[in-house]
């Protein structure tokens, strides 16, 4: 028979497991009578949650007797372990170290790894020098406050400030730390959403977020499975903002979304109350709304199913083109008629009435876009200014001078004898001599 027993002296065991685990792992102890008078067998260990900074350690008091029940003073080796099981299993971590005992009393600090402090059912055993460990076990539960704080549970209250405040001051700063979190939420399960909020009252917000600290977010959510949302809000009262992102520090988003998954929304909102927009967004000092999807073809980096209203527009490119079904496979500046079948072809006959552009370089806009990449049809610009393929061997070329179609294929030439319906555009920059490419506005007529 093992030679010791022991005993808890209304002993509280003190969680100092870091302000976090004490969110999350409190709900594995429990709390009782702090009276020494009324001892408890092994199974009742104690918690509360120490009124200082809290360390990395268990604070644990108890009483070791022998088999008689008298009290033992001493050094002893104790090994304290962790399990997730009442009986049998292994232990998840194990702590050994030598204690000191006087009148049967002792106290000491018991370190687990905190992150298997995370809402499981767990237990605490006992082993003194070479005996066999203690039984039963300590079963850890819940502090009564810490229950509302388990995964799994509802915090619920009514406060003027917030419900939950949570500060990280890891990092060089005493105030804000450096790369540190408030709350960072991970989700990998299909339809999972990382941070769900839902607001009922006016001029409430899902989610608010403020950061001060340089190439810092607001909000930084990340979500891999199907059918999954980085951020899904719902907002019922007048004037209310499913998100609101604020942001005055320089090459700061107020909103940044990515995606990587097929059929993916970087932003997806849906409102629908008199007057309110799906997405609003102002920029004092820059654009309001940047898009591109990082692929070869572009498409798209915004796009609608409806009307765009804009008091101006801006493209990158100088001219108007149409995707048009083309006979053969021709490169920018290609000067294009129309060939008997409807499809486009490279001009190749003097003043052809048939004459419908030339093939686009860098469309400022364009029409009759589609997702399937517009096999067998070319981008044709059909007015604006434009890269064109001209043969000045015909007549010398000059700023100004209206241009037709010749008899090189797919080049325009200087119109000397210009007829109604041959007309390809003007000439904006000069060609005295042989074949070149110069820029042309085109204005067919």
């Amino acid at each position: 028979m093992d030679k010791y027993q022991k005993r808890i002296l209304g002993s509280w065991l003190i969680a100092v497991l870091g302000v976090l685990a004490i969110l999350v792992s409190a709900a594995a102890f429990g709390i009782g009578s702090d009276d020494a008078r009324n001892a408890k067998d092994i199974g009742n260990a104690l918690i509360r949650v120490s009124a200082s900074d809290v360390t990395a350690s268990i604070n644990y008091q108890g009483k070791l007797t022998d088999n008689a029940g008298e009290p033992l003073s001493g050094t002893y080796a104790m090994a304290f372990r962790l399990y997730d099981v009442a009986t049998g299993g292994t232990a998840l971590d194990t702590d050994t170290h030598t204690v000191e005992v006087t009148g049967g009393l002792f106290n000491t600090h018991i370190d687990f790894n905190q992150s298997y402090f995370d809402g499981r059912e767990l237990w605490l055993g006992i082993t003194v020098g070479s005996d066999s460990e203690m039984m039963p076990r300590y079963e850890l539960s819940a502090v009564p406050y810490a229950l509302s704080l388990k995964p799994g549970a509802v915090i619920n209250g009514s406060v003027s400030g917030a419900v939950l405040d949570v500060t990280n001051t890891y990092g060089d700063s005493l105030l804000y730390g450096d790369w540190s979190k408030g709350i960072f939420a991970s989700t990998s399960g299909n339809f999972s959403d990382a941070v769900y909020a839902s607001t009922f009252g006016d001029s409430s917000m899902g989610v608010f977020a403020s950061t001060t600290g340089e190439g810092s977010m607001g909000v930084f959510i990340s979500t891999y499975g199907d059918d999954s949302d980085a951020v899904f809000t719902g907002t019922f009262g007048n004037f209310s903002d499913g998100v609101s992102a604020i942001t005055s520090g320089n090459f700061s988003d107020g909103v940044y979304a990515s995606t990587s998954g097929d059929i993916s929304d970087g932003v997806y909102a849906s409102t629908d109350g008199n007057y309110s927009r799906g997405v609003y967004a102002y920029s004092q000092k820059y654009d309001g709304i940047y898009a591109t999807t990082g692929r070869s073809d572009h498409r798209y980096g915004v796009r609608t199913e409806d009307y765009i209203y804009a008091l101006r527009y801006e493209g990158g490119g100088g001219d108007v083109a149409e995707y048009f079904a083309v006979q053969e496979d021709v490169e920018p500046g290609t000067v294009m008629v129309i060939g008997e079948d409807s499809k486009l072809q490279s001009s190749i006959t003097a003043y052809d009435t048939t004459v419908a552009g030339i093939v686009s370089t860098a469309p400022g806009l364009s029409l009759g876009a589609n997702e399937t990449g517009n096999a067998g049809e070319k981008l044709i610009a059909v007015a604006g200014r434009v890269p064109c393929k001209v043969d000045a061997s015909y007549a010398s070329v000059k700023p100004g001078d209206l241009l037709t179609t010749s008899d090189t294929r797919g080049h325009a030439m200087k119109a000397t004898n210009p007829q109604i319906g041959t007309i390809l555009g003007k000439a904006l920059e000069p060609l005295y001599s042989g074949t070149g490419v110069i820029e042309v506005l085109v204005t067919l007529q």
